[in-house]
Parts: structure tokens; sequence; C-alpha cells
């Protein structure tokens, strides 16, 4: 299936060669003006904010001190997957209006 890739329209994301090896590999890039973030980039209008909010919570629940992890193991990449996923799954189930409504601010 195809993936699309959001990225500002900032001058130095325009790499002829980069874009090229996007399309080679089915990644479709979509620009989104410069400079005008609040504006157009529905991710910084809601969404961003509520996963960190999803992936803060997971974290605390598996490092707190009561309890947690948090004097036996330093993060690395399967704990820090394993964090991501869980806040993900919530994210994906909870927020759906968030993303609903970041998307109907930017047009």
């Amino acid at each position: 299936r195809p993936l699309y890739l959001f990225i500002d329209g900032h001058r130095s994301h325009w790499m002829p060669e980069a874009l090229e090896a996007l399309l080679n590999e089915g990644i479709y890039p979509y620009f989104l003006r410069s400079a005008n973030s609040m504006q157009d980039q529905p991710n910084d209008n809601g969404p961003n904010a509520t996963l960190k909010a999803c992936y803060r919570r997971h974290y605390m629940r598996l490092f707190s001190c009561d309890g947690g992890y948090s004097h036996v193991v330093r993060m690395n990449a399967a704990i820090f997957n394993h964090i991501f996923y869980e806040a993900w799954s919530e994210f994906i189930v909870k927020c759906n209006e968030t993303v609903v409504a970041a998307y109907r601010r930017c047009g």
C-alpha cells in the first residue's frame, strides 16, 4: 500500500535524489507550507500533544518509583518500542476526535 510522508515546504527538503528515492519505495511526499504550521499542519493542532501525553502516561506507569523499573533497567530500543506501542494503541482508540478536529481546524 502506498505511504504518505507529510513534510513542511522548507527548501532544504527539495532534494531531487531524496524525493526520487521516496517515490521508488512507494512513499509519496506531501508538502505543507513552510513557516505556517499552526494553520496548516494538522499534527501541530492537537494530535502531537495527545500522543505525547499517552506516551508519558505509559512511560510513567513502567518507570514509576512505586513498583516500576526505574532502578532496574535503563531505557533501550525494546523498552521504548513497548512503551510506544502501548501509547499508540491508546492514542488510536481514544484520540480519533482529536485528529478529526485538528484536520477540521486546518481546512
